[in-house]
């Protein structure tokens, strides 16, 4: 049994029409027949009665729909994560930081960052300032937290954060 059998069936039974079930899938009636036939023999039973005028789900059928609609909602679900992981990151994010910024409250975010989305690797690198430059401009990096410490005008003599 495929999906796409168990799509047609679900289309069939909330339609109660082969007809309109094919027009929902821009498919023949005899595409979709031959498919829920596939389907019965399968399954070793019919899954709907069949008159001249009207369809009707059998006792089996009914079972049948309720896992048919389960497990097509689950296969779709699965696709859809499958590809929302893919788009975030596949290839990790390379963040340079200058030696002695481990202790800053920068990096608790970024780890609390990759707690919260574990699709998005990142890879740390602590280095001096000359290898963080080199690496940046190498474009081995994403990018890169520096220190940099600059002398307030008009001031004593100190150094600020910036």
């Amino acid at each position: 049994m495929t999906l796409q059998q168990m799509r047609y069936f679900i289309a069939v039974a909330q339609n109660l029409s082969f007809s309109k079930a094919a027009q929902q899938h821009y498919v023949s009636q005899t595409a979709v027949s031959q498919q829920i036939k596939l389907l019965e023999e399968e399954l070793e039973t019919e899954l709907f009665q069949r008159t001249r005028h009207s369809v009707a789900l059998t006792s089996a059928g009914q079972v049948f729909y309720e896992y048919a609609v389960r497990i097509t909602d689950l296969a779709e679900d699965a696709a859809r994560r499958t590809r929302a992981a893919a788009a975030e990151c596949s290839t990790p994010l390379e963040i340079g930081m200058m030696s002695g910024m481990e202790n800053l409250p920068i990096l608790e975010k970024l780890l609390l960052f990759k707690e919260q989305h574990p699709a998005i690797p990142l890879h740390f690198h602590l280095v001096d300032f000359p290898t963080l430059k080199k690496r940046l401009q190498q474009k081995k990096l994403d990018f890169a937290l520096q220190l940099e410490l600059v002398p307030l005008e008009d001031t004593p003599p100190c150094c600020v954060l910036k």
